[in-house]
């Protein structure tokens, strides 16, 4: 499986952003509520397990591929958002709970970091609906969908 620098990246900066908000005492509130996010790899565990397994045409895979559109929306579309504008609406009206007693490099970094998951967040969004559809529809469930390919290893081709 090849993962592209992205995920690194993004997974180190989120990790930095966990550690200097525990580190400072900083919006951990909403560095907790941002954290939900890690829901949706419940199921994607579940879609990478039967994938490897070549149990692509399992009831299972496409329960795991609903849970996934449905933990996805939920977690990081809908609510990665409200995370962040609670957080700006906290930092306009309350900035001595916040922006005033909190570091500002810190809030600023964690900001940057959630629009970011969010960006990428809605970008895998589109794929993974589209790969839902392609196996409800039963189109090209042969091949998988594009999120297969990200999870489940590919098979070496025989000479």
């Amino acid at each position: 499986m090849e993962c592209q620098i992205e995920f690194y990246l993004h997974h180190i900066c989120v990790l930095c952003v966990y550690f200097f908000g525990v580190a400072l005492h900083s919006v951990g509130f909403y560095l907790a509520w941002a954290g939900l996010v890690e829901v949706t790899n419940i199921p994607l565990s579940g879609i990478s397990i039967l994938g490897r397994l070549d149990m692509k045409k399992n009831p299972l895979y496409i329960l795991n591929g609903v849970g996934l559109y449905v933990s996805y929306v939920l977690t990081r579309i809908i609510s990665l958002a409200a995370a962040l504008l609670g957080l700006f609406f906290d930092m306009y009206t309350q900035p001595g709970k916040t922006w005033l007693v909190c570091n500002r490099l810190h809030i600023s970094f964690s900001v940057f970091a959630c629009i970011i998951v969010y960006g990428m967040s809605a970008f895998w969004f589109g794929k993974i609906h589209n790969g839902l559809m392609k196996h409800i529809n039963g189109k090209d469930t042969r091949k998988g969908a594009v999120l297969d390919k990200l999870t489940v290893p590919s098979k070496p081709k025989e000479a």
